[in-house]
């Protein structure tokens, strides 16, 4: 059984010159900056949240966001991913809001950035139906990264936000 459905992963370059969205998408989105600074805008919330270089943020589906490059220059990486029902509990907290974002809390912010290079380099390597080693490779990769950033950990300290549902 799958635990991920994986849309895309990769990195983006950003100039003061890019926008970032608006977006609103119907997955998680986990935003990692790898250089430079970027600030993200949530609309429903109407806060602005600074991304230094080693930081992430989880975006929950259908949260409405908008962005832009606070240094000379970005690079950041994103995974796009769905989470499946009956998930084990230890990718529970995944499925436990619908709408707002998590900043992650890393125990080590260099080992997040490598596995997160990992993880892409594993997602682009595979064809789009990997086998289901493959698959389970994939999943993992991603599991660590949420888990090393203390997104899978209930008690870590971070910032967390619940956002109002939005009529669809």
């Amino acid at each position: 059984m799958s635990f991920y459905t994986f849309h895309r992963a990769g990195y983006g370059r950003f100039d003061q010159n890019h926008q970032i969205g608006p977006a609103t998408w119907p997955h998680h989105d986990l935003f990692v900056v790898h250089q430079g600074t970027i600030a993200l805008r949530f609309q429903a919330a109407d806060r602005e949240l600074k991304i230094d270089e080693r930081e992430g943020v989880l975006i929950w589906p259908f949260t409405a966001f908008a962005g832009h490059v606070t240094s000379a220059r970005a690079l950041v990486s994103i995974h796009h991913f769905s989470v499946q029902p009956g998930v084990p509990t230890a990718l529970s907290p995944l499925l436990a809001q619908r709408q707002g974002w998590m900043c992650l809390n890393p125990r080590d912010p260099r080992d997040l950035i490598r596995d997160v290079e990992r993880s892409i380099a594993c997602h682009r390597s595979l064809p789009v139906e990997p086998s289901p080693a493959a698959q389970l490779e994939r999943e993992a990769r991603l599991s660590v990264v949420l888990s090393g950033g203390g997104l899978l950990t209930p008690d870590a300290p971070r910032e967390q936000h619940r956002l109002p549902l939005a009529r669809l």
